[in-house]
C-alpha cells in the first residue's frame, strides 16, 4: 500500500504542468497585475469631542497637569440605591456616622512616581437626573452639580481603597426619606439623585497626577444610626448600606486643554492624546477627491479599481529617552461615529477592518511606526458603496480588545478610560503619514 502509494506520486511529479490551464476562464477584462501606489493623508488634527462614556465599564475621576497638552481632568457621576426596601427608621433616628466605601481597581498615570501622590477627594450631590440619552463625556457639567462637598476632607494616597466620612447633613436627609421613597428605588432617585467625585490638578507649577479606575460595583455606603421605637421597645444602633446598581447609569466626564492644537494642517508632528483629548482625523471626502484627480491623471476609473491591501502608515520618531515610549497607545485604529438605531446616538467605534488578521495597528517599535490595514474601508470608498456620511469623518483613536471567554470571540472597542499621550510625524515631515495602496485594475 505504501509502495503504491509513493509510484503514485513519482508518477505525477513526472508529467509537464500546463500553467495555462484555466486561463480561458479568467474574463477578458480582468488584469491580475498587482500594482503598489502610494497617498499622503490629508490629516488634520482635531479633539475627540462627545466621546461615549457612559457604561464603561469603570468609573474613573483624577487628573492631570501635562508640560505638553496642559491640564486634563476626570470626575464621574453615578447613583446609589438602599440595598433593602420597606425600612422603618423608627421614632426619631439620630445619625452616628455615614461613610462611603470606594475599591480602587486600578490606576491610570504616566510615571512612577505618579503612583502614590496625594489627591484631595470631593465628592458632590447631583442636581440631574443620570439618563442614557445623555452618554457623552461632556452630557454633564458642574451646572448639574452642587457647588458644595457632602464629604469631609479625603486625601487618597494611592492605595487600593478610599474611605470617605460623609457630612451628617447628609446622612440625615437620607434618614427623613419617606416611606414611597424607602419602597422604590426609582422614586428614591427622584430625590438622591447621585453623586460626583473629582480632585483637582496639583497645585502652581508642579506638573504630573493620576487617574484612578473604580469598578462600577466596587462602591457602596454604609449609614450608622440609632433606631429608636417605643411601638416595638427597640433602641439600638442600627445599619443600611447603598450601592450601585450596575443596570442603571454611570458616567465620566473629561475635560481638556489640548484644544489649541486642533489644526487643519498639521506640519511636522501630530499628537495622540487618551480619553477625550485631541487626535488625529482624517476627512476622507477629501482622500476621495484625491483618488479622482490621481485616476484622472492615470487614465483609470476608479470602480474598476480591486484593492489587494491598502494600509494607513503613521509614522514616528524615536522620543528622546526611549521610556517615553511607555505612554504611546499600544494600538492605534481609524474610527469612526456609528449610529446606534436604539437611542439614535452615534458612538466611536474601529472600523470593521480592525477585525481581519492582522489589522491590528500595533506599536511597531522597531519600524517606529504604527500601521493600520483598512483594505474594506479604502474599497468602499472608491466604490462609494458607503451610505452614511458619518462613515467619512474618522479618528485615530487608541483602542482595546476584548475576548469572551465562552465564544472566545474577540470585539475591539476605543479607549476611554486609559490616559495615553503620543507624538507622531506631520503632513510635512521627512517620513510623513501615507496611505500604501496594492491593488489591480479591472480593464
Amino acid at each position: 500500500m505504501w509502495v503504491t502509494t509513493i509510484s503514485v506520486f513519482t508518477a505525477v511529479s513526472c508529467i509537464d504542468i500546463d500553467k495555462s490551464l484555466g486561463s480561458g476562464l479568467v474574463p477578458s477584462d480582468y488584469d491580475l497585475t498587482l500594482k503598489t501606489s502610494e497617498f499622503n493623508l490629508p490629516i488634520e488634527m482635531k479633539m475627540a469631542d462627545s466621546l461615549q462614556t457612559i457604561f464603561s465599564g469603570s468609573m474613573i475621576f483624577g487628573s492631570y497637569k501635562d508640560p505638553l497638552f496642559g491640564e486634563v481632568s476626570a470626575a464621574t457621576a453615578f447613583s446609589l440605591v438602599p440595598s433593602v426596601t420597606d425600612n422603618d427608621f423608627g421614632d426619631s433616628p439620630v445619625v452616628n456616622s455615614l461613610k462611603m466605601y470606594i475599591a480602587v481597581s486600578s490606576k491610570s498615570y504616566i510615571n512612577n512616581s505618579e503612583a502614590s501622590i496625594p489627591q484631595n477627594v470631593y465628592i458632590y450631590r447631583l442636581l440631574n437626573d443620570l439618563d442614557t440619552l445623555k452618554p457623552f463625556n461632556c452630557s454633564y457639567s458642574l451646572a448639574d452639580v452642587d457647588p458644595i462637598p457632602i464629604n469631609e476632607n479625603t486625601v487618597y494616597l494611592g492605595g487600593d481603597s478610599i474611605v470617605c466620612n460623609i457630612k451628617k447633613s447628609y446622612a440625615e436627609e437620607l434618614l427623613s426619606a419617606t416611606q414611597e421613597e424607602r419602597d422604590s428605588a426609582d422614586i428614591f432617585l427622584k430625590r438622591f439623585k447621585g453623586f460626583y467625585i473629582s480632585t483637582l490638578p496639583l497645585p502652581g507649577s508642579l506638573t504630573g497626577g493620576r487617574f484612578n479606575l473604580i469598578s462600577a460595583s466596587d462602591v457602596y455606603m454604609l449609614i450608622n444610626y440609632r433606631h429608636v421605637s417605643t411601638t416595638d421597645d427597640i433602641d439600638q444602633d442600627s445599619i443600611i448600606s447603598y450601592y450601585t446598581d450596575t443596570d442603571r447609569p454611570y458616567l465620566n466626564v473629561f475635560k481638556h486643554s489640548s484644544q489649541n492644537y486642533v489644526t487643519a494642517l498639521p506640519t511636522q508632528k501630530l499628537y495622540v492624546e487618551g480619553l477625550a483629548g485631541i487626535k488625529p482625523y482624517i476627512d476622507f471626502t477629501k482622500v476621495k477627491s484625491n483618488f479622482d484627480e490621481w485616476a484622472t491623471e492615470q487614465n483609470i476609473d476608479l470602480k474598476k479599481v480591486v484593492i489587494s491591501k491598502a494600509e494607513i502608515v503613521l509614522p514616528y520618531e524615536f522620543p528622546s529617552e526611549y521610556t517615553i515610549l511607555n505612554q504611546y497607545p499600544a494600538t492605534l485604529f481609524l474610527s469612526t461615529r456609528v449610529l446606534d438605531t436604539t437611542t439614535h446616538l452615534r458612538y466611536y467605534q474601529p472600523i470593521s477592518d480592525m477585525y481581519i488578521d492582522g489589522s491590528d495597528g500595533a506599536i511597531n517599535r522597531v519600524n517606529y511606526e504604527y500601521r493600520m490595514n483598512v483594505t474594506t474601508y479604502i474599497q468602499k470608498l472608491l466604490n462609494e458603496t458607503h451610505e452614511d456620511p458619518y462613515y467619512l469623518k474618522a479618528w485615530i483613536f487608541p483602542v482595546y480588545s476584548q475576548t469572551n471567554s465562552y465564544t472566545s470571540s474577540t470585539s475591539y472597542y476605543v479607549e476611554t478610560t486609559a490616559y495615553y499621550r503620543g507624538i507622531l510625524n506631520g503632513n510635512l515631515a521627512t517620513r510623513a503619514p501615507k496611505l500604501i495602496m496594492t491593488y489591480s485594475i479591472l480593464k
